[in-house]
Parts: structure tokens; sequence; C-alpha cells
């Protein structure tokens, strides 16, 4: 019989089925806790699916007012059981003739919520909400400036202390989870989410994700000893920023190359280093695929191959979007088919009373569509995620037991770090001549004009999120801060300030001509651009270009004869044109937050120095946007002449990423690297001393920039690879060293979607204006040579073998104990690889490499819910591992699956008598001509017969044997080894450890297969039968 008979064939087919219905969705064994385990075998269906349901507060409260309607709370928990609320009633504007409801009117509010449950006899619900620039719906916490700013400042202490803020201020209202932080990479200018983002940079946008989500989720707080923490969302999962056209929620076109190499490197970071809790999935489509059914990325990228243990939510109403909005389904029921069983979404996010993902899922469940495992694994994570909040053990501890938590909302400490994060993030760009700093005594008496609406408005500078969904339009709804016109006024009192609006942010006239007359008679201008709030969709814009009316007024300004000072007032970097050629100076404050006003004018008056760098590159027209600084280097423009030949030139840029101007100057010197040249596994040391060679004290960005000259895949122009923001006195200097690695600095995705190191040559630049392929003078090379020892596929494979447990590296430590005895490190297991490959190259080739990702990774994620059998043991989990691939290119098959428990080995072999699939007639005796009548040889090589066991049939249905009778995805089975006894076959001396393959010796020879796997490698434990001639062929199973 072939290998691959029919019986295997359905067989495999049954496991793949279950497999697919629940890859990537179970928590480790460590994340289920025994309450956990305990709640979840005691819940009903209803009550499991209930807690996969999230409803948006505002269906719980009265039309028209902010009263909770607890009848209509209680009678939707007692019928859904729901696990989670979320949003604010204020999201689209004032309510009740409120903006917002205090820290301790929130607490009310949960302690209503919770009480309610708690009289039905439901579990505690969890509440998130958008807290994405601090605590943005708590009335009077305070108001960071937007993450674009975080990323401009490039000081990652301060960032983590936002996190931490903003974390500490939401649990101030009785809310343990936030809806922050964002981690898409800001490829497209137009979008209207790219305030909300830490720039266009994979690394920068990493660091600063990992400071923010460190500073939320923190559990020290030593004004608060005790204090729970509380739970990042990282979102949104993933490429959202990438939309084709950069209007949001459109669809996207990316292959899984790009989105490896430059979306996906922030949530790697959130996940396996800074241990975020929680994920948020994408409005969007990618290639075709809404986000809300891809298994490519929902299980595969972030189950298997990040690691993501934590719970997995959806951004509004995107179940119920794949039909509404996507079309991919027919229905509600079909939607919430193809999220169940093609992703790992744990929870549905929806708007008020919207309980139809419920009905559908209970009915799937019921009727056998959805199996109900994939429910308990989900409900597993939405339970762990609520122990480790403390929800579980009590839910008014939150609200209870820190009375000064309230009172700590908004307070001068939390506002210092805001000011803190505002001052290093405005972004100095032009002062040609030195007009700033302005000395305020020798301002005094001057006439300064001050306009353009974004100098005197609140809302303009917080941006969207700011109260309310689309921000706050009146200054006098704020509780904290100043406008640019204020901040300007109280610093430089002894000035005469005037301020004319000039023009809308749409150009309209709002006294634009009498604004003109006044400039003419002032000794300085200073004019704020930009945009109006925004968040969303409704910040969709068609022109990046700022509207007309405003760079025309702009430039009437610069002709009425005093310097212009100009102020960027915007949340993504909006084309100028030449309206700001002539400016004296030019700041971009981005969205700096009410504490923009005091920072601005503190740099204008020199009391601060700026640090801030660009963290996007500012196009300087719309057709070469957008136009990143880790471009491929043959994104060029031409001269624009349409004659023949024409040149390639470097397409124009209004200002480059990382640009940044100071009021002092640094100079690097003594810069060195450890080596000229380096393997896979020697660290690179780059060493430097940043001198502050000026007349002022300041903090400096050091940005260290990677550039790979040749590789195999298209290198991106340059990469940042590290930075440090240092502060030094005038005249003082401090060193710097930078290592890097070059798995994780120089190694790639490569054109089969793996990443991978490729020898050659690199340079190192520091600084924005680095450019190592122009002027590869100014830089340090190194060549990369790899070691013969270094091979991707090994890599790559025992990535998978040794894959991090609860986010540790990838080492000793995370190796399961009993799969370390036999692989004690990654070092070894790519040893033994390596050695595989160098005598049998295709023992490892990419099928099996690929098999170990796909399979494999959801394989050690299996174990059984804990209302049926226990969990397996590591062992055998590690175990059924090997049995999950096997490669083509390998010698037949010649193992069987044997439980871990040697005390169920017979029952199992009498399974397999019982459904006709152990049997001699199974074994096969092939040569290379095939099977000859007799079921004998018809020749090998050497005219030596070959051995052929088929077992597929037993391991398939062995497996699905397994999962009928106890429920265990096969991580139970363990393999054995099996041998053909073919009549007079004897026993030989077992073959060399560590030895693989296939050995012939004498007539009959001697032969082992480990099938590729370091774990099945042949040792001295393992017999080898040495064939002395024909007779009855059998099977032999050694455990």
């Amino acid at each position: 019989m072939a290998c691959f008979s029919e019986r295997w064939m359905k067989a495999w087919c049954m496991l793949l089925t279950f497999l697919h219905a629940t890859a990537g969705l179970t928590p480790s064994a460590a994340e289920r806790s025994l309450k956990v385990q305990d709640l979840l075998s005691s819940m009903s269906l209803e009550q499991k699916v209930g807690q996969m349901l999230q409803l948006d507060l505002v269906g719980f409260l009265d039309p028209g007012s902010l009263d909770l309607n607890t009848t209509r709370l209680a009678a939707v928990f007692r019928k859904y059981h729901i696990g989670s609320i979320l949003n604010s009633p204020f999201t689209l504007g004032p309510c009740g003739g409120k903006n917002g409801w205090s820290a301790g009117e929130w607490k009310e509010l949960l302690r209503r919520i919770h009480s309610t449950a708690q009289e039905v006899g439901i579990l505690p619900p969890l509440y998130g909400i958008d807290s994405v620039h601090g605590a943005n719906y708590i009335y009077g916490a305070t108001l960071f400036p937007q993450q674009i700013n975080a990323a401009a400042s490039f000081n990652r202490e301060l960032v983590w202390a936002m996190g931490r803020v903003q974390g500490k201020d939401t649990k101030a209202g009785g809310i343990p989870w936030l809806f922050a932080p964002i981690l898409g990479i800001n490829t497209q200018p137009l979008w209207s989410r790219s305030f909300e983002t830490f720039g266009e940079c994979p690394y920068l946008a990493a660091e600063m994700g990992k400071a923010i989500i460190r500073g939320i989720q923190t559990d020290s707080n030593p004004d608060f000893p005790g204090l729970p923490p509380a739970a990042a969302c990282m979102k949104h999962f993933i490429a959202y920023p990438a939309a084709v056209t950069g209007h949001d929620r459109s669809p996207i076109e990316l292959n899984a190359r790009t989105v490896k190499s430059l979306y996906a490197p922030p949530f790697w970071a959130a996940v396996r280093e800074a241990g975020v809790k929680s994920a948020m999935e994408a409005y969007t489509e990618v290639s075709g695929v809404p986000m809300a059914s891809s298994r490519e990325y929902l299980v595969d990228l972030l189950r298997e191959e990040m690691g993501f243990e934590g719970m997995l939510v959806t951004d509004y109403n995107e179940i119920a979007n794949l039909h509404q909005f996507h079309f991919v389904a027919e229905n509600m029921r079909e939607s919430v088919r193809l999220a169940m069983l093609d992703t790992s979404i744990d929870m549905s996010m929806n708007p008020p009373l919207a309980v139809g993902f419920a009905d559908a899922l209970l009915d799937l469940v019921k009727a056998g569509v959805v199996p109900e495992a994939r429910v308990d694994t989900s409900v597993a994570r939405v339970l762990a995620l609520k122990e480790w909040l403390g929800l579980l053990d009590d839910p008014f501890h939150l609200l209870d037991a820190f009375p000064a938590l309230e009172a700590s909302v908004g307070s001068p400490k939390d506002k210092a770090v805001a000011l803190a994060l505002a001052r290093e993030s405005i972004v100095l760009l032009e002062n040609p001549d030195g007009l700033l700093p302005l000395d305020p005594d020798r301002m005094a008496g001057k006439r300064i004009l001050v306009t353009g609406r974004g100098c005197h408005s609140l809302g303009m500078q917080s941006g969207g999120w700011t109260l309310h969904w689309q921000g706050a339009r009146r200054n006098e709804v704020f509780t904290e801060g100043s406008t640019y016109l204020e901040g300007l006024k109280a610093r430089f009192p002894l000035a005469e300030i005037r301020y004319r609006p000039g023009v809308s942010v749409t150009g309209r006239d709002l006294g634009e001509a009498e604004a003109l007359r006044e400039a003419e008679a002032a000794d300085l201008v200073v004019v704020c651009v930009g945009e109006s709030t925004y968040a969303e969709k409704p910040g969709d814009i068609n022109d990046l270009a700022l509207p007309a009316g405003q760079l025309a007024y702009v430039e009437a300004l610069m002709s009425a004869g005093p310097p212009v000072v100009a102020v960027l007032v915007e949340g993504r970097a909006r084309v100028l044109g030449p309206a700001l050629d002539q400016a004296a100076a030019v700041l971009d404050v981005m969205l700096a937050g009410p504490s923009g006003g005091q920072a601005l004018a503190e740099i204008v008056a020199g009391d601060v120095n700026p640090s801030g760098r660009l963290p996007f590159t500012y196009p300087s027209f719309t057709g070469v946007a957008p136009q990143q600084y880790y471009r491929k280097p043959s994104s060029l423009c031409t001269t624009g002449r349409a004659v023949l030949p024409f040149k390639y030139i470097d397409c124009p840029r209004q200002w480059d990423f990382g640009h940044g101007l100071s009021y002092t100057s640094f100079a690097y010197v003594n810069v060195s690297l450890s080596a000229t040249e380096i393997d896979e596994d020697t660290p690179l040391q780059v060493s430097l001393t940043v001198v502050n060679t000026g007349q002022r004290a300041g903090k400096e960005a050091v940005l260290l920039f990677v550039t790979d000259k040749v590789r195999r895949v298209t290198p991106e122009y340059k990469l940042l690879k590290r930075f440090e923001k240092v502060e030094l006195e005038a005249g003082a200097s401090l060193p710097l060293t930078f290592t890097l690695r070059a798995k994780e600095d120089l190694s790639f995705i490569g054109v089969d979607n793996r990443r991978q190191l490729e020898g050659g040559l690199f340079y190192v630049g520091l600084g924005p204006r680095a450019d190592c392929r122009a002027r590869p003078e100014e830089c340090l090379a190194f060549t990369l040579s790899l070691s013969p020892s270094y091979d991707v596929l090994c890599e790559a494979g025992c990535a998978v073998w040794t894959r991090p447990q609860d986010g540790r590296p990838n080492d000793e430590e995370s190796i399961p104990g009993a799969f370390h005895a036999l692989l004690a490190s990654a070092t070894s297991c790519q040893e033994t690889c390596i050695t595989h490959r160098k005598h049998a190259p295709d023992s490892w080739d990419e099928a099996y490499v690929q098999c170990l990702e796909r399979q494999m990774r959801s394989v050690t994620s299996q174990v059984p819910p804990p209302n049926q059998s226990p969990a397996p043991s590591e062992e055998s989990m590690w175990r059924h591992l090997g049995r999950a691939c096997w490669n083509p290119a390998l010698p037949p098959v010649s193992i069987c699956l044997l439980p871990s428990n040697r005390s169920v080995a017979a029952p199992l072999r009498e399974i397999g008598h019982a459904e006709g699939v152990y049997r001699d007639d199974d074994i096969n005796v092939v040569g290379d001509g095939g099977i000859d009548a007799a079921g004998g040889a018809t020749g090998g090589p050497d005219g030596q017969g070959q051995v052929k066991v088929d077992v597929g049939e037993l391991v398939g249905f062995v497996i699905a044997a397994a999962l009928l009778s106890i429920g265990i995805v096969c991580g139970v089975i363990r393999l054995g080894r099996f041998f053909i006894h073919d009549g007079g076959w004897t026993q030989a001396q077992p073959l060399a450890s560590g030895r693989r393959g296939r050995s012939w010796s004498g007539s009959g020879g001697k032969r082992s297969y480990s099938r590729g796997l370091p774990l099945l490698d042949v040792t001295e434990e393992d017999e080898v039968l040495e064939n002395q001639g024909g007779g009855r062929r059998e099977a032999r199973v050694y455990e």
C-alpha cells in the first residue's frame, strides 16, 4: 500500500480540521491558573459566549441623559452574561451639560455596574476605554502631547512616565483596561490617524511602544503601594496606516515580507519584551482579506510566530463589518463563523445593545460548526486577563482601597511630566539667521502680531481624542493649559502682543485685511498654520497640501516686512510649498497638548533649548509622498527635463526624518568600531564621544543608522538601529557605546519571507544627515562574514524548537525541561541541524521548516479544556512536535506514535488493530523499481533491498482515536521508533550516537531514520536491525 493511503488521508484531514479550528488559540498552561480552570469548567455555554461579548455603555444609559438604567443592564447581564463594557458617553460631544465625568463620577458608574453584576450573579465585566494621550476621557486628568510628539522627544523615560500617569489616572476612574498604545507605522502621511502613531520608523516605534506599555502596566507606584496594574492594548494589528489612498479604513495592498519588515517590529517588541496583555485588530483589509477574518495575521503571525498569549479584541463592530462593510460574508452568522474559525479573536467589540455576535456564536456552537473548545480557549484568555487585573478576586478593590488615587488626578506632579514631554517634543526646523531665541527683556515695547486660528485654540493644539472623539473645540472646556498666544503673553509680558485670527484653517477670511495691516506695523509676526481637530475617518483629506487660503495668507505675511516665525500646528505633515521659504524661523509643535503653550513660549524665549527631532519624513510635494527615510535606493526622481539622457536625482524632501535644530551645537568625536569584521554571533560595539561645542546647555538625541550595501532583497536606504538622548552642559562631553547584534540588527526578511542574514559590507552612520550610500567616506564600514555553521533554515527551525516561553529569549531557560536534556540550547540545536544538512542537505529543507513554523507552534499551544483530561506534559507535547512534520525528501517514515504513559500503550495498539490500521499488509518492502507482486524488493542502491513502513494510517487513526476518546490534541502522543524485522533479521550493533540517515553494510545493512529532527536522532539506546534474509514481515516498536 502507498504511504499516504485513503484511510491515512481521512484521518489526517480529521486532525487538520480540528487543528485549523483551534490552532494558536489556547493559552499556555502557565497562563491558566487553577481559578481560571475552575471557573471555565463550571460555566455553561451561554455564560462562556457572554464573556466574549463587549457592548458600548451608551446602550445602558437612558436616552438623552447620563443616568445608568440598571434595570436594562441587569436584563442584559442576566440573558447574555456580557464580559466587557466600553466607551464614554461623551465620545460624540458634550452630554447633559457636561464635557466629561471626573474620576469620582466614573468610579460611581463602575460601582453600580459591578453591583448589578453581583446581584445578577455574573462575573465582573471588564471595562475598557481609549486613554491614548493621558486619560483623555477622565475629566480633569492630565492631558499629554499626542503619541507623535512622544516619538519626537526620543526620550524613553518620559514616554514611560506618560504611560504610568495615563494608566494611574484611568484606574482612578475604576477602569483597568486602556486601548493604547497605537503601534502602527505611519507610512502614509495622508492618514488621519498619523498623530496617534510613534511615527514612520519601526525601531523608534518599537522602543517607544515598549516604554509606554511598561508604564501603563507597571504595578510599582511608590505613591500608591499595592495599586494593581492596568492592562495595555497594543493596536491596531496590523499595517493599519498603509491604506493605498491614505483614507482611513480603506484597503491595503501589502505582501507578507513588507508587513513583517516594517509593520511587525513594534508588535514583536510589545509581546516579547514588554509583555503586553491585550491586543486589538485593525479595521482594514490586507490584500483582500479583512483583518477580522485573517488567519495569516491573527493566528499565524500574532499567535504562532510572535507567541502572543494575551486577549485579542476586535475594533468597533468589526465582526459585523465582515458582511456590512467588507462583503466577505452574507450575514452575521457567516461573519461570526469566519471570525471564529479563521482567527484567534477572543472578544467582539459591539455598538450599544448589539448582541448579534453572541446569538450567532451560540447557534454555531450548538450546531457543531464552531467547536466549543474554540470558545473555551478565548474565554480562558478573557478570564486570565480579569484575574491578572484582580477583578476575579474583588471588583471593588480598585474602587475602595485607594481613596487618595482620585485626588492625584491632574496633580502638579503629573502636569510636570506632560510639560517636560511637550518641551522635548517641539522641533525647531529652521532658524537660518539665529533669530531665535528672543530675549524677553529686549522685546520690551516691541509689537508682536500673533495670528492664525491655531495660535489660540487648545483644541487644535491637543487634537482628536481630547475629551471627545473628534476633540474639544472651545478653550473654556479645558481644565488646564495655555494656548500659544497665552504662553507668549505670559513669557513676554513687556511686549505689546496682539492677536488676529486672519483666516480659518480652510482659508476662509476671518479679518485677513486687518491682520495684514497690523503685520506691516509689527516688529515680529508669529503665525500658526495647520489643521482643526479630527480623528479617524472624519479626518480624511484628499490633498496633503495645506488649504490654499492658509498658504496665501502666510505668503502675504512674509511680504509685510517684519520677520515671521511660523508654527506648524498639525497632526500630520501637510505640504507647505514655498510659503515658508522666507520664514525667519519654523517650529513644528505637532499636537503638544495643553502644555504646549508654555513649552513653546519657553523655547522661543530660550529658557528651554529645543531638542525634538522629526519622527517622520516631511514631504515637499504631494507627488513624492510618502517617502520614508528607509525608502529603497531605486526610489528616485529626475531633473524633470524631457531630454535624453535623463538624470536620476534624490527626490526632494522638506525635512528629513530625525531633523531638529538646537540653540547649541554638538560634535561626535572618537568614533570607532570594535571590529571591522564580525560573524553572526559576534556583537559589534560602536563607540563615540558626544561633545557640546556650543555656548548653551542642551539635549541631543544621538541616532545610529545602519546601511546594508547589497543584499538579495533590495535593501533600505538606511535603518535606525539605536538612539540615546543625552544632556550636556556647554563644553561638556559624554562617551557612548552602542552594541549591534547581527541576528537582530542586520537581518532582513528574505525572498522566502524568512528572517535571515546575508554576508557583505555594512556602514554605520551617525545623525540624521548620515548618507552612507552617497558619502561612504563619512561612515564607518564593517563586513559581516557568516561562519560555516550559519544556516538560515537551521536558524528558523531551531527558533521553533526553542520557542520562547512567556516572552523569554531563546536560551536554555526557555526550553521545556524534558526536552532540555536532549537539546540543551538553541546553539546545540543549530549545530545538530548543520551536521544533518552537511551530510544530507535535504533533511532540514524549506518544506520541512515551513511545516515546523505552520504546525508546530500551533501544536505547542494546544492544551485540553480544563474540564477534560489534564494538560499533557511538556515532554509529551514536544515529542508530538516531532510527529507533526516530516520531510518527504527523507527516506520513508519509520516511526510509530505511542503515548508518553507506557500503561496505555497496549490499549492504543488494540485501537490500531481494531480500526484495521496496524496490519502486516501495511508494511511494504520496496526498491527503486517499486513494489513487486510478492511484496519483495525489486532492488535499491547497489541492488540492496530497502524497507518502507506505511505508518501513516496508524498515525492518523491513533490521533483521531485519541482526540475522540480523551479530547486531547495529540500533544500527549510521543514518538517511539519503528524498526522492521523481516524474517531472519537479527539485531545489529547500535549506530554511533548522533548519527542519522541510513547506513548499509553487508547484504542487508543497517538503517535508521530520524526524519530530520534533533529530538529523533539515533542514540545508543536505539537498536538497528540487520537483514539476514527473507521471511515474514513484522513491525517491532521500541519505546
